[in-house]
């Protein structure tokens, strides 16, 4: 059953936003896409449309929308008017729900909420897999609540691009959080929940995978230009040289965001 995709907030505004996940395997998307949000909500919104009513929808690490900036619940309403049941899980305590939203909602990791096995069609998550500490446990709960058949979208910084290295290095060496204080001043108290760095490449969700059961998985990267915040001042011609390599050198691997599916066997 194919419902049709019609909601303001998620209307395509660029080149490669209405694309399906096969599409996107097939095309080099660097700063052809308008926002990693809207894309990803489209994509989330195909795979509900794929299902017959009422699909049941997770939200993993809601939060208190997608992203940090004014109309990010507005994001989430859209995915929440297509689902027949929208369930929220959210381990951290003072983060309020967004109302109206989910018809059942808790505050856990998704390892240890209370849903019962087999009762989700659609999870998804945004930028909630690289906090995540341990990837067998996390696969292992998102494999429990599945349907057979359902699937689990979500999107991550890539572990391949130079920003999550970057990053990556600056979490081992405990200077992460000075850093981004120093280049993004106003945004800093929003970064509070810890970062892992565990699971960033398909290659290393794949090996967690193989021990949990059988899935097929598919990966798109995606990128626009998204990181002119972190190249402030005398930094700017850097980002002017990134951009150059990112338009010369066309390696889809190397985008800043992971956008990934993982279905359970039917």
């Amino acid at each position: 059953m194919h419902r049709p995709i019609n909601h303001d907030v998620v209307a395509p505004h660029s080149e490669n936003d209405d694309l399906s996940f096969e599409q996107l395997a097939k095309t080099y998307s660097y700063d052809l896409i308008s926002a990693r949000r809207r894309i990803f909500v489209r994509l989330v919104l195909k795979e509900i449309a794929k299902r017959a009513d009422p699909v049941s929808v997770l939200d993993i690490g809601c939060g208190g929308g997608m992203g940090m900036d004014a109309g990010r619940d507005e994001y989430v309403r859209a995915i929440a008017r297509e689902a027949g049941t929208m369930y929220g899980v959210e381990p951290d305590e003072s983060v309020t729900p967004l109302p109206g939203v989910f018809d059942h909602y808790q505050h856990a990791l998704l390892e240890t909420a209370d849903l019962a096995p087999q009762s989700i069609d659609v999870a998804y998550s945004f930028m909630v897999m690289e906090h995540v500490a341990d990837p067998t446990s996390f696969f292992q709960a998102v494999y429990r609540v599945l349907k057979p058949g359902g699937s689990y979208i979500f999107i991550t910084p890539n572990g391949r691009h130079f920003f999550t290295r970057v990053s990556k290095a600056l979490h081992l060496l405990r200077v992460d959080e000075w850093m981004l204080r120093v280049l993004r001043r106003r945004q800093a108290d929003d970064y509070h929940y810890p970062v892992q760095y565990k699971c960033q490449t398909p290659s290393a969700i794949d090996d967690v995978l193989k021990g949990i059961g059988p899935a097929s998985t598919d990966y798109v990267f995606v990128e626009n230009r998204g990181l002119t915040g972190y190249f402030p001042g005398p930094l700017r011609p850097v980002l002017w040289l990134l951009v150059l390599k990112r338009k010369w050198w066309h390696n889809p691997n190397c985008l800043l965001n992971l956008i990934g599916r993982i279905t359970k066997p039917g």
